[in-house]
């Protein structure tokens, strides 16, 4: 029996269909990857948030209670009221932007 000697129906192999399908199937798995992609980078920045408010809390902490060795920095007097200004500053707008979001 040849190939040719079968009688096919068009009405089975709807290209519409089938490109409908294959670009429905394309949208979801799209959909999935930026969702994906999405919470990655909200992760990512949390953490990030976190590791920064903890170093300057820290660097915070070691200023004020002078834990350091005086050989590293032997100006650091001079400066020192200078820095916990700054970091006090920098750690109050830190833990604004931290708690920012559980205020909303």
């Amino acid at each position: 029996m040849n190939v040719l000697d079968k009688n096919i129906s068009y009405s089975n192999f709807d290209i519409k269909n089938h490109i409908q399908k294959k670009s429905d199937t394309l949208k979801i798995e799209e959909d999935k990857l930026k969702d994906e992609i999405s919470y990655d980078i909200t992760y990512l920045k949390n953490t990030l948030r976190k590791v920064q408010l903890a170093i300057l809390i820290l660097f915070f902490v070691v200023i004020v209670l002078e834990i350091m060795p005086k050989e590293l920095l032997r100006d650091f007097e001079t400066y020192k009221s200078d820095t916990i200004n700054v970091l006090t500053i920098y750690t109050l707008i830190m833990l604004y932007l931290d708690k920012r979001k559980e205020w909303k």
